[in-house]
């Protein structure tokens, strides 16, 4: 039981006497950004906003270890004495295999944590371009379809003051007398553009004429100054 109790005291003692202060130091002078995480929490993640400086895990990885080879080299080295000769450094290699193989440990375990740092910053980025990539997409069918619709109302406004004239011309011809007293001729603009131009539309901007329409508008309009000139 009592060799059980040093397995533990060698396990758990690092872990307070020298992880935690190390975890609560850097929690205490953590960034700004993490000032309302927990303690917890904060001490368990990899935040890939920051460096690998600031991750609490790295530090873990680097000074748990250490903490594992003195203490158990203080059960390793009990009853030895203190000998710089070639006979006491090499007892020191052979006594001390345990020790020196846990603190070898602190490297790999310092690369493996440092290389999940930067694969979830590599994630983070890779995720960041992807929404930036996406919001240009977003923002170059967005300036397409504002096009489309200038295209468009430019479009139909030019039709409408191009009907306007014909309006004004026929209303300042000398052959008006065949209007009613009071009336002026007037043109739907909607309807014709709409009727020239099927396809067109806020959303799809201006499309093509339709010539069917249009001759068919032509010969409407041609039946229509037959039939005024008939009349005057």
């Amino acid at each position: 039981m009592s060799e059980l109790f040093k397995l533990a005291n060698i396990i758990a003692t690092p872990l307070v006497i020298i992880v935690l202060p190390v975890l609560m130091f850097l929690y205490k002078y953590r960034h700004s950004d993490n000032k309302n995480i927990h303690f917890i929490k904060y001490s368990c993640t990899f935040d890939a906003t920051h460096g690998l400086a600031r991750q609490p895990l790295f530090w873990v990885a680097i000074v748990y270890p250490i903490g594992l080879f003195f203490f158990t080299g203080s059960y390793a080295w009990a009853g030895t004495n203190f000998d710089i000769s070639a006979t006491g450094f090499n007892q020191f290699i052979e006594i001390s295999k345990l020790p020196l193989g846990l603190l070898a440990l602190s490297l790999p375990l310092a690369v493996l944590t440092a290389r999940l740092h930067g694969t979830k910053q590599t994630a983070m980025q890779i995720a960041k371009a992807n929404e930036q990539i996406a919001n240009t997409e977003k923002q170059i069918l967005e300036t397409q379809q504002k096009n489309r619709t200038d295209l468009y109302l430019a479009h139909y406004k030019h039709l409408s003051e191009h009907i306007i004239e014909i309006e004004k011309k026929w209303e300042n011809a000398s052959n008006q007398t065949v209007l009613m007293p009071g009336k002026s001729l007037t043109i739907d603009k909607k309807r014709c553009h709409r009727y020239l131009y099927p396809s067109s539309s806020l959303i799809n901007g201006t499309g093509n004429i339709s010539y069917r329409s249009f001759d068919y508008a032509v010969m409407t309009l041609v039946s229509i100054l037959d039939k005024a000139i008939y009349l005057l």
